[in-house]
């Protein structure tokens, strides 16, 4: 999923908002009908923080690491920020926009139904 793909799943799946085109211009529109040009989370800060704000309405809770050399968290050389949420998950990336997005599309799958047991 590149970074248009993960921008485009969070203004529709975590923000409720619709891709209006019209005759001069095409953007996003809020339920309230405002309309919302360049909402880009993966790459602004503060579109990043509208996510993260949405994301603690719905009763997300996580931790956000930033120092690679913390001795209870094992980062890749290429990845700068680690957050982690409940259930042991957890995502590592560059940027805090990237990790932010990526743990928002994470915590918004659907968990797998488990198996009954007999």
């Amino acid at each position: 999923m590149d970074d248009y793909q993960i921008d485009r799943e969070l203004a529709e799946k975590l923000m409720g908002w619709t891709w209006s085109v019209g005759a001069e211009v095409s953007c996003w529109k809020t339920k309230e009908g405002r309309l919302i040009g360049g909402f880009s989370p993966t790459h602004d800060p503060n579109a990043m923080m509208q996510v993260l704000n949405k994301l603690m309405d719905i009763g997300f809770k996580c931790n956000i690491y930033c120092d690679p050399d913390a001795p209870d968290i094992d980062l890749p050389d290429d990845a700068r920020f680690s957050i982690t949420f409940p259930v042991g998950s957890h995502v590592q990336a560059k940027t805090m926009q990237q990790a932010v997005c990526l743990a928002a599309i994470q915590y918004l799958q659907p968990t797998p139904p488990t198996e009954a047991k007999p």
